[in-house]
């Protein structure tokens, strides 16, 4: 993780919604009041430096109405602060948090063209499951499904 100062992660609170909605702008873009919702149920992390927040993760408890099985939605990374390490701390601290409550495999979706993304989950030990060709109403694109099993 970012060698020049501490990052903390920790869960978001409702305070943070406004920092957590510039961050996610263009990117997962749930929106403001899924993100509140989301973080109210305590299934948001941010990374923090400086008392600034600096990355955010969310996810959902179910994935496909399965119990034990979240679905990964969105890391992002603050632009400045990217290739530090932030993204993959939020995934690990996320992972050993899944691990924590008893999640039998995380699933998550990456577009075909983020390198980045994809080589850190890899780094995780994500297995690439699937594919899909074309998703949402603009086609945005192909993807890989990635999973984590944690029994």
């Amino acid at each position: 993780m970012a060698n020049d100062q501490k990052v903390k992660i920790r869960f978001a609170t409702v305070k943070d919604v406004k920092e957590l909605i510039a961050i996610d702008t263009g990117y997962g873009a749930i929106g403001r009041k899924k993100l509140f919702e989301q973080t109210r149920r305590k299934l948001v992390f941010c990374a923090e430096q400086d008392r600034k927040i600096v990355g955010i993760l969310y996810w959902q408890p179910k994935f496909l109405e399965r119990k034990n099985k979240w679905y990964l939605e969105q890391i992002t990374v603050v632009k400045t602060m990217r290739k530090r390490g932030i993204g993959a701390g939020l995934l690990k601290h996320f992972l050993a948090y899944a691990r924590s409550k008893k999640v039998e495999k995380i699933f998550a979706d990456v577009q075909t063209w983020n390198y980045a993304s994809l080589a850190m989950g890899l780094r995780a030990n994500a297995i690439l499951c699937g594919y899909i060709n074309g998703i949402g109403k603009k086609k945005e694109g192909d993807r890989v499904i990635m999973r984590w099993d944690f029994v």
